[in-house]
């Protein structure tokens, strides 16, 4: 209950005594409810079935990044219920609000339930004048197919995703997203998967981060991916160009391989950026463990060539270590105040 607090950075939960505390808990919701809160980034909490922050995140009008950790919890439980509707709350705005400098960022980790919980999340059509107003997306979890409620978010522009394999239908599903402009791949395994011609017609950035030796390359067919200008393969067991003809790219501006690959597939893809009308700047990088965004850890070319190719915000790279390197205080107002928290748990509110 900060007033001027705006960046809040680390793992809480919510205390059961806390959720109890009928005293505690009004004057939190009534603090939240009003325009007293300035809490703009929240990531992130973890949360179960006991709600807690959940049902705070529909109460924060100025709140635009969430992080959320996702605990087990109980078959019969109305918690993908609970989760869906803090979730509906907080990216619904109004279409005429102008809001679109605040475009809300949201990360969901379910990786330690044992269930696929993110499909089980459900929206509900938005009513005439409204939207969900979510620009940024990363789904980290026990991925089978892409969460129903993805295709709501007409808007979406960055979208990560993380799973042991990522699924052909998964796959299949992201090309009706017509907005995207940057897209991370993130598995042990990749299923056989074919971009026909006018798939991802707005797609800039397409980022594969794969630890299978074995995994197959998607099959790229002319005029696919007409607009893309970035392409990153943190991939060990690449061989050669894997069938990729990067000549049917014509924006193609970067090319990014791992850089564990042998010196033939080196050489096959120097020739192949040599050959290429654009003759694109060639990278070799290492992908680093998946999803390694602890303190320390630096931004990619891939990110950065991100942000100067299209206007996006927030980043993706939401992560600890990624925030410790963007936080300041503000020079411009000294009602900005950002804390960092090293806590698995905070008893207060």
């Amino acid at each position: 209950m900060l007033y001027h607090l705006a960046h809040l950075f680390g793992k809480f939960t919510v205390e059961k005594d806390d959720l109890r505390n009928a005293n505690k808990m009004s004057k939190v919701m009534k603090f939240l409810s009003g325009n007293k809160c300035n809490l703009k980034t929240l990531a992130g909490f973890v949360t179960s079935e006991r709600q807690g922050f959940l049902q705070f995140m529909g109460l924060m009008k100025n709140l635009r990044k969430v992080k959320i950790w996702c605990e087990p919890v109980a078959n019969g439980s109305n918690y993908a219920t609970d989760l869906s509707e803090a979730i509906q709350k907080f990216s619904k705005v109004p279409m005429y609000s102008g809001d679109s400098v605040g475009a809300r960022s949201l990360s969901l980790d379910s990786e330690e339930c044992s269930q696929d919980l993110l499909s089980s999340i459900d929206f509900e059509q938005c009513p005439e004048g409204s939207k969900y107003d979510i620009r940024s997306l990363k789904l980290h979890g026990k991925l089978l197919q892409l969460p129903p409620f993805v295709t709501l978010l007409t808007d979406l522009t960055e979208l990560s995703i993380s799973s042991t394999t990522i699924t052909r239908d998964l796959l299949s599903s992201l090309i009706n997203l017509r907005k995207l402009l940057y897209l991370k791949l993130i598995a042990y395994q990749l299923e056989n998967f074919e971009m026909k011609k006018g798939a991802f017609p707005s797609l800039r950035c397409l980022c594969f981060v794969v630890q299978s030796l074995t995994s197959p390359l998607p099959v790229i067919e002319q005029g696919a991916l007409p607009t893309l200008v970035s392409l990153q393969l943190f991939w060990p067991g690449l061989v050669g160009l894997s069938g990729i003809q990067i000549r049917h790219l014509k924006h193609l501006k970067e090319v990014t391989v791992d850089r564990s690959v042998t010196d033939q597939t080196r050489q096959d893809w120097e020739q192949a950026t040599k050959n290429h009308p654009n003759r694109p700047r060639l990278l070799f990088k290492s992908g680093g463990p998946v999803e390694s965004e602890g303190p320390g850890h630096e931004e990619g070319s891939a990110m950065r060539e991100k942000r100067k190719l299209y206007v996006v915000q927030p980043s993706l790279d939401d992560g600890l270590g990624s925030s410790l390197k963007k936080m300041r205080l503000s020079s411009e107002s000294s009602s900005q105040l950002q804390v960092v928290v090293h806590s698995t748990s905070a008893s207060g509110c």
